[in-house]
């Protein structure tokens, strides 16, 4: 039911917007992706495969689009959905029956804001202020290496009220709750839990400060929800995030940086394959602190060639268990973006991604490699507006 409500929205935003130029500014726009990759796992990447694996990926890219933009007056909106593609069961992902089989979509963005004059108020969903990007790798679901670095959520969008002033913005999102305690006597989700409760929206602050020929992003968030024990036993789980972001152009080079922590992160919804979730232990809830960083420096030769290298990582420890558990991972990329023609792009990546060790797979497995993976392959897009 659910899909077919939004296939009908689909279908409405796009009646809305041939025939809204009489009563506002409507502007279609779409992107199609499509992504023909080779995946090379070893026999110890994520949770442990039974052997080395290796997977063709070729079909629609997740994150291809259709939307419109409004405008009337002091007031703008925007409805968005994508295709979500379902990938490689092997690489952790979905079931492999997406989009390029039967079409699935999903809403990205519907929300509405008014400028009021000294600011904008923004109701509806769309992206988190916690989303930053270093590159422009089409592989990973687009993400680029913001997976690696966590500067992102699982779910970039959320429900939400924002404030806009100038380059300062302040948003109140719907909490996730989704993402419990692990057990650190099993490594995995802690499955006694009957409840969680929350009482205040997660709270995000951005602020962009434009030092030519520099720019710094600042970002900080904040969570908090109750986590009951099967017992009744009751622990508050407090999440903090920061990031700081650096972006400078020399000419046709450009460089982006950034660092990012995170107490709790995996708690707050960020985006990596460490364990980043607060621990269950002896009836306590024990914090865990990660660092995330990146680095993108790419070369534009010309209108039609761009050349960019990445590497991005976690690492995160929890030192209030017994050994102070860790897990880490890098990755490290290379592309060549080649535009043929306006709204055209083929671009050819490799990427190796290294999951290092980590001490709660040591608990489930009694080992702690998690193994490499390298992705190569040519990620397809063409912008249509």
């Amino acid at each position: 039911m659910m899909k077919k409500f939004v296939v009908l929205l689909a279908a409405l935003a796009m009646v809305l917007g041939f025939t809204a130029s009489a009563m506002a500014d409507a502007s279609l726009y779409g992107s199609a992706r499509f992504v023909t990759f080779w995946h090379d796992a070893d026999d110890d990447y994520g949770s442990g495969l039974q052997d080395d694996d290796q997977d063709l990926e070729w079909q629609m890219g997740k994150l291809s689009r259709f939307g419109v933009n409004f405008k009337q007056g002091d007031i703008t909106g925007k409805f968005e959905v994508d295709a979500r593609a379902g990938q490689l069961g092997s690489m952790n992902v979905e079931d492999g029956s997406g989009s390029s089989y039967h079409g699935n979509i999903r809403l990205r963005h519907l929300w509405g804001a008014w400028d009021f004059g000294p600011g904008e108020l923004c109701i509806g969903h769309r992206h988190s202020l916690f989303t930053y990007y270093i590159s422009q790798f089409g592989n990973n679901a687009g993400a680029g290496m913001a997976h690696f670095s966590g500067s992102n959520l699982r779910y970039f969008r959320a429900s939400q009220i924002r404030l806009t002033f100038d380059n300062l913005k302040l948003a109140f999102l719907t909490p996730d709750t989704s993402y419990k305690p692990v057990d650190f006597t099993t490594g995995s989700e802690y499955t006694a839990g009957t409840d969680t409760d929350t009482e205040l929206p997660r709270i995000e602050i951005a602020y962009t400060m434009k030092l030519d020929p520099v720019t710094l992003d600042f970002m900080a968030g904040w969570q908090s929800f109750e986590f009951e024990e099967a017992s009744g036993s009751k622990e508050d789980v407090q999440s903090y995030v920061a990031l700081v972001k650096a972006a400078t152009n020399f000419g046709p080079l450009y460089v982006k940086g950034l660092l990012r922590y995170a107490q709790n992160g995996g708690n707050y919804g960020v985006w990596t394959n460490c364990e980043e979730r607060a621990a269950w232990h002896n009836g306590d809830v024990e914090d865990v602190q990660a660092w995330g960083y990146g680095l993108g420096i790419g070369y534009k030769f010309s209108d039609m060639i761009t050349v960019e290298a990445a590497f991005s990582g976690t690492d995160a420890e929890n030192d209030d268990l017994p050994g102070d558990p860790e897990d880490d991972m890098q990755a490290y990329g290379l592309l060549c973006k080649i535009t043929p023609a306006p709204g055209v792009t083929i671009q050819p990546e490799i990427m190796l991604v290294d999951q290092e060790e980590s001490d709660y797979k040591e608990l489930l497995t009694g080992e702690d490699d998690q193994g490499d993976e390298l992705r190569i392959g040519v990620f397809w897009k063409i912008d249509f507006k």
